[in-house]
């Protein structure tokens, strides 16, 4: 039961702790998570933990905003035929739903293009062809269209004009059009990079509706698009700061109101309607049965439901989503197994890196398989399907090395690629599936210290039994959502007596235990850790140190304390005692 991960408990400046204390009436451990993520003034502190509308950045702060406007305008205006082209992924079907919502709003003629899996991200040659065949004028990129220099070059040929808006990394020259929407483009103007690409669909509605509504509070014309901007946030997994905390703390409170009818009917398939949605429910609960569609079948049955205005169409198309998840969880787990078996255990694996090839692997969960392989080997991964001369597949990453550059760096062997740091997908001819194994190899050999590829878990504060409260629990509640660059505070309880213990799931995947003592017990749960319980067993542990996510459970109408637990070690054998340091 050793732990195998390095735990970090946070040094932190007292002073500004107290302050924050003293100032909003936070307990410690609360006031110490917020310093520890910068949040350090009262100001600050109270932005953060009541973040609004109002705090939304000027959409118009992007330098090609006014074009795009402008050029979206003009085509409802004059009815031309406008296509909304996104990606097969959550963060690109709800941008697309929430874009083509609007615009049929305003009264323009709109349609969608999202291609399938096997077409491949992104914008496609044979789509652009087909669209101009069918008298398309405008095309409107969602979450995809920065590195289309080919397929948007044919499209000007063919009499068509493009508005990109995307947030992947551009390439070094961009491509032709109308208007680029991209916080990441150099010069663009905009003060936040992270958005998500519904975010800056988003962003786009934003700027239409500012100049249209010729009012200063939007926020009752904004409020029928946030449900689906903040699941689609939440589903990307960018930083949740900045306008990605606005997005998702105003919009998923309206997801579990079930305004439409197609959210209303996955929330049910979901079984968790009937109460206010949290970042783990959107993000375990709706998008897998979102993505599933793109995934297992047709990314248009997820847009069809998010823009059904039929409900029992919407029940349909909900039953046939949550179907295609449960497919998917048996292709993703027999894919897994059959990479496992090619690969040491993770102790003994030597490389930086991991490339796993197949033949016919499912396209659409081969990203899935390569996130399971970076949390199980602590590894950036690379999954690959073979099929018709070529391999298309996703990888993954882990802080310290950049996928998206890595890649970069591989460009000529690669016939396209396109993402972020920590995920991106690629597609590469069968001959040089070896060539570039060998290549992504030695850049891990030269940017990653092998020695250092152990887990990290930072420690936020260190608390006694006593400590565990519901009131506790409820503040931390107050520093949600929670995701990249505001992770859920994490404390460790030392020297915590086990008082039962039991395996829960399907399975028995899950570890269930009761600590502390009969007094004042507290529920703990371990997601993924059943084969804890023999360990437990064997080696007779009585006393842990416990290192997790300090939460209310709710429960039939019952809220109660429980901890979710990161990582566990025998009494005093991975931290001793309180050892944070105040500064």
């Amino acid at each position: 039961m050793q732990s195998t991960a390095e735990w970090i408990i946070t040094e932190t400046d007292a002073s500004k702790v107290r302050q924050l204390q003293t100032a909003l009436g936070l307990c410690e451990p609360v006031a110490r998570a917020l310093v520890n993520r910068g949040v350090s003034t009262e100001k600050e502190a109270r932005r953060f933990l009541q973040p609004d509308l109002s705090d939304l950045h000027d959409p118009y702060l992007f330098r090609d905003m006014k074009a795009a406007v402008t050029r979206i305008v003009r085509a409802i205006k004059q009815e031309e035929p406008i296509v909304i082209y996104g990606d097969y992924d959550v963060d690109g079907i709800t941008g697309t739903a929430i874009l083509v919502k609007f615009i049929r709003r305003l009264g323009g003629r709109v349609t969608s293009y999202i291609p399938d899996r096997q077409e491949g991200y992104g914008l496609n040659c044979g789509a652009i062809r087909s669209l101009a065949e069918q008298g398309c004028k405008l095309v409107v990129t969602v979450d995809c269209g920065i590195s289309s220099h080919e397929e948007i070059a044919l499209g000007y040929s063919l009499g068509m004009e493009f508005v990109i808006t995307d947030h992947h990394e551009p390439p070094p020259e961009l491509p032709r059009a109308e208007a680029i929407i991209n916080p990441k483009v150099a010069g663009s103007g905009y003060p936040f990079s992270g958005l998500a690409g519904v975010g800056v669909a988003f962003k786009v509605i934003e700027a239409i509706v500012r100049v249209a509504s010729k009012k200063s509070d939007i926020s009752c014309y904004l409020n029928e698009y946030l449900d689906l901007a903040a699941l689609g946030t939440v589903a990307d997994m960018v930083p949740m700061v900045d306008e990605n905390r606005v997005i998702v703390r105003t919009g998923l409170p309206l997801i579990g109101e079930g305004r439409s009818h197609g959210l209303a009917a996955l929330l049910r398939v979901a079984e968790i309607e009937g109460k206010e949605v949290s970042v783990r429910d959107a993000l375990f609960g709706l998008a897998p049965r979102i993505n599933a569609a793109g995934r297992m079948g047709s990314p248009y049955l997820a847009l069809d439901l998010l823009l059904s205005t039929d409900r029992l169409d919407a029940c349909r198309k909900a039953q046939d989503m949550d179907s295609l998840n449960q497919s998917r969880r048996g292709v993703q787990q027999e894919i897994l197994e059959d990479i496992l078996l090619g690969l040491p255990s993770p102790v003994d694996y030597e490389e930086g890196i991991i490339v796993a090839v197949g033949d016919d692997w499912h396209p659409g969960v081969v990203g899935l398989v390569a996130s399971k392989i970076t949390e199980m080997y602590y590894r950036p991964a690379v999954v690959l399907s073979r099929e018709c001369g070529q391999a298309r597949g996703s990888a993954r990453s882990i802080p310290g090395f950049d996928m998206y550059d890595a890649l970069f760096r591989c460009r000529d062997l690669l016939s396209e690629f396109g993402g972020h740091q920590q995920a991106a997908g690629l597609t590469v001819k069968e001959d040089k599936i070896d060539e570039l194994t060998e290549r992504l190899k030695r850049i891990a050999r030269e940017t990653l210290d092998l020695r250092l590829l152990v887990r990290q878990i930072h420690v936020d504060s260190v608390l006694r039994s006593p400590d565990l409260n519901m009131d506790l629990a409820k503040q931390v509640q107050r520093l949600e959502p929670f995701g990249e660059s505001n992770p859920p505070p994490l404390f460790l309880v030392p020297n915590i007596p086990v008082i039962e213990y039991r395996t829960v799931g399907a399975d028995s995947r899950h570890l269930k235990l009761t600590l502390g003592t009969a007094d004042a017990p507290v529920d703990v749960i371990a997601f993924g850790q059943g084969d804890l319980a023999m360990t437990i067993l064997n080696n007779r542990i009585e006393t842990i140190d416990v290192v997790g996510e300090v939460t209310v459970n709710e429960w039939n109408g019952r809220e109660q304390l429980q901890i979710i637990a990161y990582d566990f070690a025998p009494a005093g054998s991975a931290v001793e005692g309180d050892s944070h340091t105040d500064q």
